[in-house]
C-alpha cells in the first residue's frame, strides 16, 4: 500500500449504538452513519437486586451493516475504497461462543447477570489481591463473573470462547479470535501489570486457556474480511482486518493522549478521566481502576465522571428535543447562560468515582431556588445545570486522580477532552471555567474510532510509524482561559455544589 493513501472503515460499538465512521489517511472523516440499538432483559437469579441486559447479535450485527452501507453511500465511495477494516468497542461487554461458533450470551456493558459469579470470586479472591492483579474491583461485571453465572444456570451448555464486543466484531468479520490488552483490562482474566493473561486467576478458577483469544497489540493485523462479511457490509472480499482497541483508550489516542503523565477526559456515554503511565500502578485498594493504553508499554489509572452524554440526551428528550438532529437546536439554547453559574443545582449522574461510591438508589435531579412565578427556570437553564454538574464532576475526578499521582510523585499535566460532547461549545466554556488548565480538546468528535483508524494506519502501512500516522491524522487545539471573574464565579458554585453532593450521596429511595 502506498504510504499516505487509502480509506480505513471503522465499526464501533457503544453503549448506545452501532456506528461505522470512514477516516482517509490525513484522518478527515469522510462519513459517520450511526444506528441507535437497544437491550433485552436479562432475567437471572439476583434480578431483584441489579438488572440484567443481554444484546442479540444478528441484529446487532445487521445495525452495523446498515450503519457500513449508509457510510459508503454518504461518503459517495464503493467498498472497492476502503484498504482496511478494523473496529472500536465499549468496554465490560462479554460474549460467549460454543464449539460451533454460535453465540450462547451476549452482555453489554450494563449488563449485572454475573452478579452470582460476582459472589463466587469474592469468596475465592481477596479484594486486595484481586485489584493487585486485575486493576479493576469489584468483580460483578467481569466476564468472569458472567462465565461462572452462565455456567451455573446452563451446565450443559460448553462454552468455547470467551470475547468481548471488540473481538466478537473481529470475529464476524474475519474468524479470527484475537483480542488486545486494554479491552481486556475490565475482564477479571488479565493481569494488567504483564499485559498478559492471568495465570493465577485461571488456576483459582479452573479456567481452560483455550477458551481465551489470542492477545496482540492493538493495530496487528487479524486476517482478511471473509466472503460473507464483505457480502453484507458492501466490501471487497479479502480487504484486510486490524485489531482495534477499547472505546476510552482509542479515544485517548484519536486526541493525541500517549505520553507518560499525560490525561485525557472522554465525554462520551460516560466520562472517564485517564493518566497515561509508563509503568503499572496497581494497589490493593482504592477509588481507582488500572488499566492498559490501547498502546504497548504504557498503562492508564482512571477515574470516572460517571453517565454524561447519556444524560444529556436523556434531558433533551425530556424537554422535548428531537434526537440526534436537535444537537444544535439545544446548543444554541443554552450557549447564552454559559457566561455565568446555573442559578440551579443539578445532581444528575455524574459523580466522583470510586467502588463504594455508586449507589443506584441515591435521588437525583435538581434543586431550585424558591422563586416567584416569573422567574421559574426554563429547559436552557435545566440543559446549563447539567453541563456545569458534569463540570463539577470532571474536576473532583480530576482532583482525585491528582491527588493520587501527587502521592506518587508526579501530577497530571494538563488535561485533554474527546468524545462526541466536545461537539458543545457551551460545555467547554463551562468547563473551561471550573477545572485548571491548560486544556486542550480533539478536534475530531469521533475521537474512539479515530484512534483505531492511527493503529491500523500505522500497522498497514498507510503511514511508516504510529508518530507519523499521529502527525497527520490528530490535531487538537487549545481552549482560552475563562475571565478570572468566571472562574472565581464558579469556584463558588462548586462549593456549593459539593455540599449539595455530600448530602444527597447517603440518601437512598429504595423502599424498604
Amino acid at each position: 500500500m502506498a504510504s499516505g493513501s487509502g480509506v480505513i472503515a471503522v465499526l464501533d460499538f457503544s453503549t448506545s449504538g452501532g456506528k461505522c465512521v470512514l477516516f482517509d489517511a490525513q484522518g478527515r472523516c469522510l462519513a459517520a452513519a450511526r444506528e441507535a440499538w437497544t437491550y433485552d432483559p436479562y432475567l437471572h437469579e439476583h434480578s431483584a437486586l441489579a438488572a440484567g441486559w443481554s444484546f442479540a447479535p444478528d441484529r446487532f450485527w445487521a445495525a452495523l451493516v446498515r450503519s457500513t452501507r449508509a457510510a459508503l453511500r454518504q461518503a459517495g465511495l464503493p467498498g472497492e475504497a476502503i484498504c482496511a477494516v478494523t473496529a472500536s468497542s465499549l468496554r465490560i461487554g462479554t460474549v460467549l461462543l460454543d464449539g460451533a461458533g454460535r453465540e450462547l450470551f451476549c452482555a453489554p456493558n450494563v449488563d449485572v447477570s454475573g452478579l452470582a459469579g460476582g459472589f463466587e470470586i469474592m469468596a475465592r479472591l481477596e479484594e486486595a489481591r484481586g485489584n493487585e492483579i486485575t486493576g479493576h474491583w469489584p468483580p460483578w461485571i467481569w466476564s468472569l463473573a458472567r462465565l461462572l453465572a452462565f455456567h451455573g444456570r446452563h451446565p450443559e451448555q460448553t462454552v468455547a470462547a470467551v470475547l468481548t464486543p471488540l473481538d466478537w466484531i473481529t470475529w464476524r468479520l474475519c474468524g479470527a479470535l484475537v483480542t488486545e490488552p486494554s479491552i481486556q483490562g475490565p475482564t477479571g482474566l488479565l493481569d494488567v501489570s504483564r499485559a498478559n493473561w492471568s495465570d493465577e486467576i485461571c488456576d483459582l478458577f479452573d479456567l481452560d486457556r483455550s477458551l481465551l483469544p489470542k492477545l496482540v497489540p492493538g493495530g496487528s493485523r487479524a486476517g482478511e474480511l471473509s466472503p460473507a462479511a464483505a457480502a453484507d457490509l458492501g466490501l471487497r472480499p479479502g480487504t484486510p482486518v486490524h485489531v482495534g482497541g477499547a472505546d476510552s483508550q482509542c479515544a485517548l489516542l484519536g486526541s493525541g493522549v500517549r505520553t507518560a503523565e499525560d490525561c485525557g477526559a472522554v465525554l462520551g456515554t460516560t466520562a472517564p478521566l485517564m493518566r497515561v503511565d509508563a509503568r503499572p500502578r496497581v494497589t490493593a485498594s482504592g477509588p481507582l481502576w488500572t488499566g492498559t493504553h490501547v498502546l504497548p508499554g504504557l498503562w492508564v489509572r482512571e477515574s470516572n465522571a460517571g453517565e454524561a452524554g447519556a444524560v444529556w440526551d436523556w434531558l433533551l428528550d425530556l424537554t422535548g428535543f428531537e434526537l440526534p438532529g436537535d444537537f444544535e437546536r439545544a446548543e444554541r439554547l443554552v450557549g447564552p447562560l454559559a457566561r455565568a453559574p446555573s442559578a440551579i443545582v443539578g445532581f444528575s449522574g455524574p459523580r466522583a468515582f470510586g467502588p463504594n461510591t455508586t449507589n443506584p438508589d441515591r435521588p437525583l435531579g435538581f434543586a431550585f431556588r424558591h422563586s416567584t412565578y416569573a422567574k421559574r427556570p426554563g429547559r436552557a437553564e435545566i440543559l446549563h445545570s447539567f453541563q456545569d454538574n458534569l463540570a463539577f464532576a470532571l474536576r473532583v475526578n480530576l482532583e482525585q486522580l491528582a491527588i493520587e499521582t501527587e502521592v506518587e510523585g508526579s501530577r497530571p499535566q494538563g488535561l485533554t477532552l474527546s468524545g462526541g460532547l466536545v461537539r458543545s461549545s457551551s460545555l467547554l466554556a463551562t468547563i473551561a471555567a471550573v477545572l485548571p488548565g491548560p486544556l486542550r480538546v480533539g478536534e475530531e468528535p469521533n475521537a474512539t474510532p479515530l484512534g483505531a483508524a492511527v493503529l491500523t494506519a500505522a500497522a498497514s502501512g498507510i503511514h511508516p510509524s504510529l508518530d507519523a500516522a499521529l502527525a497527520a491524522m490528530v490535531r487538537t487545539r487549545v481552549l482560552p482561559p475563562p475571565p478570572d471573574d468566571l472562574r472565581a464565579a464558579y469556584d463558588e458554585a462548586f462549593a456549593l455544589w459539593q455540599r449539595f453532593d455530600a448530602a444527597v450521596n447517603p440518601l437512598s429511595l429504595r423502599v424498604p
